[in-house]
């Protein structure tokens, strides 16, 4: 049986996370504004699940989780960005093949909030989690894991 990585978990949870959260946002930020009704959030549930699934499937696909980002270059945000948009996309064009009904400017500020989202968690993540090299012919220093860490003996 595989070791699972704990990092490599933390990150597909935050993604899980940040896909609902950002679903639940847009529908109540577009509610507020008044671009959608409360007759739209009808199919906000099955809308969500199936834009989580592709999310998450794109994101494998595209190496996010298999691969521990080294890093954090350009590439890998705009493959991790990619990644989300194809998400997205399919998750869509399935909800319109299953005839689930939804708002084009839902689909598009819950896929902006989640793509901000997800972006966000992984440069956090970068700081601190992870032991990045500073420079040539310098020396690696570990990020700390707890805030508390951080914190200065008495």
């Amino acid at each position: 049986m595989k070791k699972i990585n704990l990092r490599k978990m933390l990150l597909a949870l935050a993604d899980v996370f940040i896909i609902v959260v950002s679903g639940i946002l847009a529908n109540y930020i577009l509610l507020l504004v008044g671009y959608i009704g409360a007759a739209s959030s009808k199919g906000l549930l099955s809308y969500i699940v199936i834009d989580l699934v592709m999310c998450l499937f794109t994101l494998y696909i595209s190496g996010t989780y298999s691969k521990l980002w080294r890093y954090f270059n350009a590439k890998d945000y705009m493959v991790c960005g990619i990644a989300v948009f194809s998400g997205f996309t399919l998750g869509f064009v399935i909800s319109l093949f299953l005839q689930i009904p939804q708002r084009k400017i839902f689909c598009i500020v819950h896929f902006a909030i989640a793509l901000v989202g997800i972006l966000a968690f992984r440069f956090v993540f970068r700081g601190l989690f992870l032991t990045l090299p500073r420079q040539e012919g310098q020396r690696a220093e570990s990020a700390p894991l707890l805030w508390a860490q951080a914190m200065p003996a008495e």
